[in-house]
């Protein structure tokens, strides 16, 4: 199956899924939300990619974080807020962009999750909040 990452707010699809005491899967209906990297059985993958519902390659687009991180092209100021408000807002860089662009840094995640969740109306992407935590949270064990 391949896989895609969501870039529409949700996107529907359905999986095969064995039933004890029958010989043929079942199907089973799932949601990926935006931002969510999943993998699509073959036929919901093609009607996806026909509605433009996945983000493109990676690997063919150079992630805007790495060049320019931010708005306008400068460089993303961890210490301003609105900011990094705008940056989600108006760039809508994908979870990954946000999340590489805490580069690592616990102090960087927790400015990108505030961010996040303003920018969101208080509902940050799952695929955004969870590594970015986790970068909190492994920051404080060690």
């Amino acid at each position: 199956m391949p896989r895609a990452t969501i870039r529409i707010a949700q996107f529907l699809y359905r999986v095969p899924v064995e039933v004890s005491g029958q010989d043929k899967p079942r199907l089973s209906v799932r949601h990926a939300f935006r931002g969510e990297t999943v993998e699509i059985p073959d036929k919901d993958y093609e009607r996806g990619l026909k509605a433009r519902a996945f983000v493109e390659d990676e690997e063919e687009q150079p992630s805007p974080v790495e060049e320019t991180a931010g708005t306008g092209g400068e460089e993303l100021d961890f210490s301003n807020h609105e900011q990094l408000v705008a940056w989600i807002k108006d760039d809508k860089p994908t979870a990954h962009e946000v999340v590489d662009a805490a580069d690592g840094d616990p102090t960087r995640a927790e400015a990108l999750l505030r961010a996040e969740e303003e920018a969101s109306g208080g509902q940050p992407r799952k695929s955004v909040e969870e590594p970015l935590r986790k970068l909190q949270t492994d920051e404080e064990e060690e």
